[in-house]
């Protein structure tokens, strides 16, 4: 029984490792009651496909191109940049409408005191303003052959391109005729078309 084992180990030994099992006869045969086996009985075997000559074939997967669904893709894209600049211009747009300050109840002078101030809504507006005019311009180098007038206004990448203006030039006007009275709207207005033009690609 001892012999089966040690000649069982003897032969896991010689079937994967080479130092073990060459070419040559592998020093197992001369133990007794052995079949003489040559090292290449030893080496293990893979289960091949049969194609259908009856042949085995090449069972090695091909490395996966790099165009492929397994490549490598750069997080960062002239695309992604456009959808990230939109994103943020309308997430700052949100921020400065709500943290509007409330002027009900105050005098002319508080208002206007409360207007003068640089605080989180004026600096959100700002930021809104920027980042707008900078998915535009991403935008446009990004997705120029997109953009053709002959299509129709109505067109989505031509409808896109428009109201993404319109958002944008809400939020510069708004900025501009800030702190006076009916910039809110602007605002708003802008705010409105951001929405439409994203949600028109998302």
């Amino acid at each position: 029984m001892k012999m089966k084992w040690m000649a069982a180990l003897l032969l896991a030994m010689g079937a994967t490792s080479p130092a073990f099992a060459d070419d040559a006869t592998v020093g197992l045969n001369e133990l007794p009651g052995v079949e003489k086996l040559s090292s290449a009985d030893l080496k293990p075997t893979l289960l091949l496909a049969e194609n259908e000559t009856g042949t085995a074939s090449d069972a090695t997967p091909a490395a996966a191109d790099d165009s492929g669904k397994y490549g490598s893709q750069p997080f960062i894209t002239g695309n992604n940049l456009h959808l990230v600049l939109g994103l943020g211009s309308l997430a700052s747009a949100m921020a400065a409408a709500a943290t509007a300050p409330d002027t009900e109840g105050q005098t002319a002078a508080q208002v206007q005191q409360n207007r003068n101030k640089k605080g989180f809504h004026h600096y959100a507006a700002y930021t809104a303003a920027a980042l707008g005019g900078a998915a535009v311009a991403s935008g446009l180098i990004n997705h120029w052959d997109d953009f053709n007038l002959s299509d129709g206004l109505l067109d989505p990448d031509n409808l896109h391109v428009l109201l993404g203006l319109i958002g944008t030039a809400g939020y510069v006007i708004a900025v501009s005729k800030a702190p006076g009275n009916g910039h809110p709207g602007y605002g708003i207005a802008g705010g409105a078309a951001m929405v439409t033009a994203i949600a028109m690609t998302w």
